[in-house]
């Protein structure tokens, strides 16, 4: 996913800029696996560079809640994410985002995921089928302009490449 030419007399840059995984750890929920399920969702080579954020809030009832943010920043460490929450998804999970790709990509080309926060915990990444969830905001730079249709084939191409 570096450099993806649309047509021959123009070059589009495409780069990720930042990867946000945010979980609620809520009263029932032991906080260091919250905090575990949201690592786990970068590759243990990035663990390093992830920034993760605990903030307090309270919930519709006044139950506590904290809120868990894991941030990775720059383009090589985020290239590496991306490749691998991708590979480690289902087939059908990756066919999933490309076939709903409008509806997860946003005007400033945000790409957003939802992402199963039990099964991360044990170690797997699965699309969110309910309500116990992370999200996962996927920042993506394209010079000139953000596109879904780069945004479609860059993925496509990462995508391919997992498979063969």
């Amino acid at each position: 996913m570096r450099d993806i030419s649309p047509r021959p007399d123009h070059t589009t840059i495409l780069f990720i800029d930042r990867i946000e995984v945010r979980a609620y750890s809520r009263a029932t929920e032991v906080l260091t696996r919250v905090e575990s399920a949201v690592m786990a969702v970068y590759p243990r080579e990035v663990y390093d560079q992830v920034r993760l954020d605990r903030v307090m809030a309270e919930g519709l009832s006044q139950n506590p809640i904290v809120v868990i943010t894991g941030i990775l920043q720059g383009n090589t460490a985020c290239q590496t994410a991306l490749e691998s929450i991708l590979a480690r998804l289902s087939r059908e999970d990756r066919q999933e985002i490309l076939d709903t790709l409008a509806n997860r990509l946003d005007e400033s080309c945000k790409l957003y995921l939802r992402l199963d926060k039990q099964a991360a915990y044990l170690g797997r990444l699965e699309m969110a089928r309910g309500p116990d969830l992370m999200s996962v905001q996927i920042q993506i730079r394209v010079y000139p302009r953000c596109s879904l249709d780069v945004v479609r084939r860059a993925l496509e191409e990462i995508i391919t490449t997992l498979e063969s």
